[in-house]
């Protein structure tokens, strides 16, 4: 038995007087040294750019189909293409405030958008996102989740929205316009609400049953006949005591069944 590596390494074995020949393949290295590349989240992050850059919907100012493309869709397409170039996307550290006017109730905040390698979670990037909606139901955290999503997927894979609810489609003239359009609705609804209080007619404690003979009035013709006779009798209606409006509102309810 030999002690040489070298012989073991380059062994050959050939009958000369056949057609088989077995050759016995040994690495160049042990595989303990041999080191694997993995690509780093920038890397990544340019293969997703360039899947999504196959879309219509890339930053195209010519281009007027992405302005009705919803927000499902945008997100498909983000994830088709992290998926294809090894990449999680997850929102972190969101902050937001609510105020309220009236029923229309404002979201406004931010939050940051983690982009991961999957191969390697310690390796990520952040990119800050922002959102601000105004909704006078229940969906208006809704909507503003959507918007921090929609702003950051604009911002890190550089794609572009040519609809109007996009900031980057408004001019800067046209920014403030509407900006002073929104601050003249503003102050019209707020001195309207202190007339409102003012005017006893809407503010004392018998505005109730007046708003109510007003609710009657538009509802039947029989119960506006009514109303009106108690206004021939009894004069104008800021002018009726409570037992006349109670009385009022019982005969016209009878006249609107």
């Amino acid at each position: 038995m030999t002690s040489d590596a070298s012989a073991v390494n380059t062994k050959k074995q050939k009958n000369t007087h056949t057609e088989d020949e077995v050759l016995e393949v040994v690495p160049t290295a042990e595989p303990e040294t041999q080191e694997l590349h993995v690509r780093n989240v920038h890397q990544r992050l340019n293969d997703a750019r360039q899947v999504l850059r196959q879309r219509a919907f890339t930053k195209d100012l010519s281009n007027k189909q992405f302005s009705s493309v919803s927000i499902d869709t945008m997100r498909d397409a983000v994830q088709e293409a992290i998926i294809s170039a090894g990449l999680n996307l997850i929102l972190v550290d969101k902050q937001f405030t609510l105020t309220s006017s009236g029923p229309t109730k404002t979201f406004m905040g931010t939050a940051k958008m983690r982009v991961i390698n999957v191969d390697d979670p310690s390796d990520y990037i952040e990119y800050w996102t922002e959102s601000y909606a105004n909704d006078n139901g229940d969906k208006g955290l809704s909507k503003w989740d959507t918007g921090l999503l929609k702003t950051a997927y604009k911002e890190i894979f550089q794609i572009g929205e040519r609809g109007k609810d996009d900031i980057d489609s408004y001019s800067n003239e046209e920014l403030e316009s509407e900006a002073e359009r929104i601050e003249a609705i503003r102050a019209r609804r707020a001195r309207n609400q202190d007339a409102a209080k003012a005017d006893p007619f809407f503010s004392n404690d018998l505005a109730p049953l007046r708003r109510e003979v007003g609710t009657l009035m538009a509802r039947s013709p029989g119960a506006e006949d009514v109303v009106n006779r108690y206004k021939a009798e009894h004069g104008p209606l800021p002018q009726w005591t409570k037992d006349v409006l109670e009385q009022c509102i019982a005969e016209a309810k009878g006249a609107s069944e």
